[in-house]
């Protein structure tokens, strides 16, 4: 796969084949919710070597996007977090967080939010009038793991924050 923000190739494509793809819902089922109408969508595939990662983020206001905040949690951003721990602690080094805006401006941090530099990460993206695309990847050893231990069972979370909806239960979708 070449990381370029456009989500083309076959891989990708068999993806959509073989998974039924579904926007991402609101976390919270107690609160009633209009028709989400900035779609988002997220796509991961993986090899011997690296996670792969794509975000599809609809948006009726391209121009509105906020991708110049000082403090990268106050632009428009899709997150991935990834616990290889599977739930032992959203604390802890083996809890993942990469965080992306729509120009490919991110934050890579620990669960317990210290800095990290992982050597592999590359991400690009790609914006149309209708929609903003992150892909990204990251090798399995800036994660701790192996070549061929690859982890059969770990949890992820793909979260979209809107930056002009953010002081209600709205501004978040997750999976």
């Amino acid at each position: 796969i070449v990381v370029d923000g456009k989500l083309d190739e076959s891989s990708w494509s068999e993806f959509d084949k073989n998974n039924h793809v579904l926007p991402l819902n609101f976390f919270d089922t107690l609160f009633a919710y209009p028709p989400e109408i900035n779609d988002t969508y997220f796509k991961i595939l993986a090899d011997q070597e690296n996670i792969y990662v794509g975000f599809i983020c609809y948006d009726a206001n391209m121009k509105g996007l906020v991708t110049n905040s000082d403090q990268l949690w106050a632009d428009d951003i899709a997150d991935f977090l990834f616990d290889l721990d599977f739930g032992q602690s959203t604390f802890s080094d083996s809890y993942f967080i990469l965080e992306n805006n729509p120009i490919g401006k991110s934050n890579k941090a620990l669960g317990s939010q210290n800095r990290w530099k992982p050597e592999s990460y590359d991400v690009q993206y790609t914006q149309d009038n209708d929609k903003w695309i992150l892909e990204f990847k990251i090798a399995w050893k800036d994660l701790g793991v192996k070549l061929g231990e690859i982890p059969l069972l770990s949890g992820a979370n793909f979260l979209r924050f809107r930056a002009n909806e953010r002081g209600g239960y709205k501004d978040i979708a997750i999976s």
